[in-house]
């Protein structure tokens, strides 16, 4: 089968067994698509890499700042379970690279993203993002470039930004520039393509996720027309709106403007979810979302109008910054729950950035309450 398949088969080989063996169990399962475990344990093998979180009770010093304990937590299964493991690895087989094994570390760099366990954020390697910057750099103060270089740097950007989502709508001109041309051809560089790169230079010191953002204290409900676009919100506990952030889309889909039949019998509310998107796109719905909706007190938070007439994707996506922007207001560092009954607005803001230009352009809107 080549290659089209290498990486799934070599990683069941190392997950597989680890979960026979209860070195892994399924509700603490890390992995692409899935929920985060509730628990203080975590874990998950990608590729062929067998990595776990686990949290420890920390020291906070007279200044407020946490430190880890000097001996390891009695209550810490990491030891109990890479032991198990090990002995998985031995009765299979199994190579370790013993160089790169790392155990109790707070800080380093796990499945290509470098961590910072006391502070709690998670970022791309500095130097790898150093690298990118001067790059990127070098090429704009040449002005020419290839469409393969520019494919590069995409592909680079799209990574880093995984660790802050919302910035990929400021990747557009960079994959413009490069159709209709060969691989190896020469490009001068436009304004527009210069200044996004530019822009992106700029913004990549923020591609940093913060693993200790607290829950909301709302949980928000937003809906758009072609005309109008309204949110409202309710206070609830933070842990009630973490759990929410948990059932949520935890990955992107279609993100294209719905044709004009679809989207006039969706402002008519005649189009059914099943409807919104191709059907291999339909994400699995929650039911904690709905039963959320139904239960909750909620209060007006802005009705807003356009000048003229607009896609009502456009429209719903708009009506999520209603929401952020609020809470911006009176938060900050959250995980923030919007219900949204628009499958295309719920991937687009998901994803990050949508391929259609009306629809990357409300996610740019972002940026402020980034």
């Amino acid at each position: 089968m080549g290659d089209t398949n290498a990486v799934e088969f070599g990683q069941a080989g190392h997950l597989i067994p680890a979960i026979r063996h209860k070195a892994i169990f399924k509700h603490e399962l890390l992995h692409n698509g899935g929920r985060p475990p509730r628990g203080l344990y975590a874990a998950g093998v990608i590729q062929d890499d067998h990595g776990a979180i686990c949290c420890e009770q920390g020291i906070i010093d007279e200044s407020g700042v946490v430190h880890p304990k000097p001996i390891k937590d009695p209550d810490n299964q990491g030891e109990q379970r890479f032991a198990i493991m090990d002995a998985v690895y031995q009765a299979y087989g199994l190579v370790k690279n013993v160089p790169k094994e790392l155990r109790r570390k707070f800080n380093g760099v796990l499945w290509g993203g470098e961590f910072d366990g006391v502070v709690g954020s998670l970022r791309p390697p500095v130097p790898r993002s150093v690298a990118l910057s001067m790059l990127t750099f070098y090429l704009v103060s040449l002005r020419f470039c290839t469409p393969e270089i520019l494919e590069i740097l995409g592909g680079s950007f799209c990574f880093a930004y995984t660790f802050r989502r919302p910035l990929m709508s400021q990747l557009s001109y960079i994959y413009a520039a490069r159709r209709g041309h060969h691989a190896q051809d020469i490009l001068r560089m436009s304004s527009n393509l210069i200044r996004e790169l530019v822009t992106n230079i700029i913004l990549l010191p923020l591609c940093c996720t913060n693993l200790r953002a607290s829950g909301s204290a709302n949980v928000y409900a937003v809906d758009a027309s072609s005309k109008l676009k309204a949110c409202v919100r309710a206070p609830v506990h933070e842990s009630i709106s973490r759990e929410l952030c948990r059932h949520g889309i935890t990955k992107g889909g279609w993100t294209h403007l719905q044709a004009p039949s679809k989207a006039t019998l969706h402002s008519k509310g005649l189009l059914e979810a099943t409807q919104q998107v191709p059907e291999q796109d339909l994400p699995k719905l929650s039911f904690v979302a709905a039963a959320a909706a139904k239960s909750l007190d909620f209060q007006v938070v802005s009705v807003a109008g356009y000048n003229k007439k607009v896609h009502i994707n456009v429209g719903e996506a708009d009506s999520v910054l209603m929401a952020s922007s609020h809470c911006a207001s009176i938060q900050r560092s959250v995980r923030l729950p919007i219900m949204v009954d628009s499958l295309v607005s719920g991937f687009a803001h998901t994803k990050g950035r949508s391929s259609s230009p009306a629809l990357n352009e409300s996610l740019e809107h972002s940026l402020p309450t980034l």
